[in-house]
């Protein structure tokens, strides 16, 4: 029966995506660890720390890490899928910089993960001196087939030093970047082309020449020399992600300026296919109606969805979105999700609503249906997220305005 392929459907969902926060006991030997790219760092420099996935032989297909540090010391500026490991976005990823917490998982349709990999890689900028610790919670997860295979037990933290700002050479001036193209380094942009400037304030002489690199490590020293007429970089066709502009002037006695550090953020791609459920495609006059929408973002992330009906104006919505009072007619529902770029995906689906006392040709079990739609509301959300999985030929969830903390 229809309503018993949806429980199916919905203890699938529940065995990918639903790896909820609560603490974990050992389950299994695969297990999760922190590393930083650097311990020592200085007052306002951006570093990054690695997360790595050890499988121990467990084909771990899906996995969650949750994170805390402490807001006073770092700001997480980025958190995403790296090594190929779990390549495709677990919805509930995300930043939370009031509270000090980071959520990211991922999950993989081809070969499971049984021998080591990397998960993601974390980015924070170091806010004040001192010593603090980012570290790894229980209620991560590590997922084999449904069933929870993480031993909590190795589960680690790292201590960062942040230590004075590095200071600026005698002589030296102080070098800042602007970008027409992307002027908000919070902002993400559909923009692939770059085009920015620089310029040095202060110092004793005049630059001889300039280091600059453009990359997605966000604290390096570039290496390759421009003339001082050259005070510009303009690059066409950057892929999908979080890139940096790095600029270093050089003088001609030896001095340096401190090397500026521009993040660049593109996201061409929209959303994922959406796919919108009603709880009921034919409905009597004074029932309601449930519409259910969901999907996932790679780049970005989702900023919010928004349904339009009939044709109608486009309004923010979040689901379960539930319609009463539907008068006699058919309803065309148009939901689109809209990334933090601006890139949207829509899809739609309708509804047919009838006189009362129209007896309706509904499929056995149909009122038991209604029930479990209304009884299993957030697990149905989930399961047409993997519908679109299954649909899509696994090209579900792949490569996005403001990626802030908030969305995460």
């Amino acid at each position: 029966m229809k309503w018993m392929s949806k429980i199916s459907l919905a203890l699938f969902i529940v065995s990918i995506l639903s790896c909820v926060g609560s603490p974990v006991s050992a389950a299994g030997f695969a297990t999760l660890s922190l590393s930083p790219g650097q311990s020592n760092v200085g007052e306002g420099e951006t570093f990054q720390v690695f997360i790595f996935a050890q499988g121990n032989q467990e084909a771990i297909d899906t996995a969650r890490a949750y994170i805390s540090f402490d807001p006073d010391f770092l700001l997480a500026t980025d958190a995403s899928l790296t090594g190929g490991a779990f390549p495709r976005t677990s919805p509930g990823s995300g930043i939370n910089n009031t509270k000090g917490e980071i959520s990211i998982g991922g999950f993989t349709l081809g070969d499971p993960l049984d021998e080591s990999g990397t998960l993601a890689t974390l980015t924070f900028t170091a806010l004040k001196t001192g010593t603090t610790e980012i570290a790894l919670l229980p209620n991560s997860h590590m997922i084999s087939n449904g069933e929870e295979r993480i031993d909590t037990s190795w589960l680690n933290s790292v201590e960062v030093m942040i230590e004075d700002a590095q200071a600026v050479q005698e002589g030296a001036g102080t070098l800042s970047i602007t970008c027409d193209s992307h002027p908000d380094v919070n902002v993400w942009y559909t923009e692939n082309s770059v085009y920015c400037t620089w310029e040095v304030e202060g110092g004793e002489k005049a630059i001889e020449s300039y280091g600059v690199s453009i990359d997605q490590n966000p604290d390096i020293n570039p290496t390759q020399e421009v003339t001082t007429a050259t005070a510009s970089l303009e690059q066409y066709d950057l892929g999908d992600a979080l890139w940096y502009l790095h600029v270093k002037g050089f003088y001609e006695d030896g001095t340096e300026t401190l090397t500026a550090h521009y993040p660049i953020h593109i996201d061409t791609i929209p959303p994922n296919p959406i796919f919108p459920t009603v709880s009921l495609e034919q409905a009597i006059v004074g029932e309601p109606v449930e519409l259910w929408f969901g999907t996932t973002d790679d780049g970005s992330g989702i900023a919010y969805y928004e349904v339009a009906i009939n044709g109608g104006i486009y309004i923010p919505q979040t689901s379960p979105f539930v319609l009463t009072d539907l008068e006699e007619g058919t309803y065309l529902f148009q939901v689109g999700a809209v990334d933090y770029a601006g890139n949207g995906m829509y899809g739609s689906v309708s509804t047919r609503v009838y006189p009362e006392g129209t007896e309706l040709d509904r499929p056995v079990g149909a009122d038991k249906e209604v029930s479990i739609w209304k009884s299993n509301q957030w697990i149905f959300v989930g399961a047409g997220v993997i519908v679109l999985l299954l649909i899509g030929g696994g090209i579900f969830i792949a490569a996005r305005r403001h990626k802030t903390i908030s969305q995460f």
